[in-house]
């Protein structure tokens, strides 16, 4: 099983935006599930457990479909760990997703409560991830709020632990839904 590559440890860019590679090296720091998006998830029935999802925590659902995109544009001949973490965030439409974020993140109280009724509004118009969804979340929590907070409460881990963890959620990925086998990743 061959590890996915991350990338070369690198401080936060000097532009301000965070990387994929910084987004992935936070990430891992992050508990698989913090208690608000265990109960969101239970209460709205999408996510973790839910519509015969491949993922086991909200962690892994991220680090193993980023590990999947980096392993795509390693493919291609391309360094994805240095490519903006923003449209990661802009296209994902799983509401628990984007929310254990926010929460793992120390996003404040008020803003994860408005979050949590934004969730239980869009999944009662539509009970599964939906477009929409990825909206709604975003309209209450923005990457901006996100990123700071990721940044002001969550450490960076070692690139190497890391790349085990990208890896290991990949390759459980990979192991359910072959369709996301890459020729080299697996």
């Amino acid at each position: 099983m061959r590890t996915i590559a991350i990338g070369p440890e690198r401080a936060p860019s000097a532009t301000g935006l965070m990387s994929l590679g910084e987004f992935l090296r936070r990430l891992v720091n992050c508990p698989d599930a913090p208690p608000r998006t265990v109960v969101l998830e239970q209460q709205i029935h999408i996510g973790t457990g839910f519509h015969g999802k491949w993922y086991r925590s909200q962690r892994e659902h991220w680090l193993g479909s980023l590990g999947y995109v980096i392993a795509k544009h390693a493919a291609a001949g391309v360094e994805a760990s240095d490519m903006p973490a923003k449209p990661q965030w802009t296209r994902t439409h799983c509401f628990p997703m984007l929310f254990w974020v926010a929460e793992s993140a120390g996003v404040d109280d008020e803003t994860l409560h408005r979050a949590e009724a934004a969730a239980y509004e869009a999944a009662a118009l539509i009970g599964r991830d939906h477009p929409s969804h990825g909206r709604a979340a975003r309209s209450v929590l923005p990457w901006t709020l996100v990123e700071h907070a990721l940044r002001e409460h969550v450490p960076l881990s070692s690139r190497a632990v890391t790349q085990q963890a990208v890896s290991d959620a990949y390759h459980h990925l990979a192991g359910k839904l072959p369709r996301f086998r890459l020729p080299g990743a697996t």
